[in-house]
């Protein structure tokens, strides 16, 4: 069972990493049509904010947190999606406070240990430039 979960976490984030990376560094696939001759520059879309994102997965503020809550429903057995069972999983995000160049997550806690609860204390001691720069991301394991 601690396999299945440790899978499913594991897919949850790259999955939210996807979500939240800028619309340019998402790959996608190779069109089965070749591409004509364009002489225009490329249609870029921008991407939405973290904070926006969030507001759109249903976020809510984290208790006695600076950290915004989300709580994403993921398949359990990912390999098998035909089973349809599924798990919620408890994300805490942190938007950064500048430019962002990404995301920075970071799995603490455990059996016993909230790994939420202790966002706020572990993010206290990061270089302030991770913050600016990284949405920072905990999870509950």
């Amino acid at each position: 069972m601690r396999t299945i979960k440790t899978i499913s976490t594991l897919v949850l984030i790259a999955f939210l990493a996807t979500a939240c990376l800028p619309a340019s560094s998402v790959q996608t696939a190779t069109p089965t049509t070749p591409p004509q001759a364009d002489t225009a520059a490329p249609a870029t879309s921008p991407r939405d904010d973290t904070a926006t994102i969030l507001e759109r997965l249903g976020g809510y503020p984290c208790p006695d947190s600076a950290f915004t809550c989300v709580k994403l429903s993921v398949p359990l057995d990912h390999f098998n999606p035909g089973n349809g069972k599924t798990i919620e999983v408890v994300f805490a995000i942190l938007p950064a406070t500048g430019e962002r160049k990404g995301m920075f997550v970071t799995a603490n806690g455990g059996p016993g240990v909230s790994g939420l609860m202790s966002a706020d204390a572990y993010t206290s001691y990061f270089e302030p430039s991770l913050t600016e720069h990284f949405d920072i991301v905990f999870y509950d394991q």
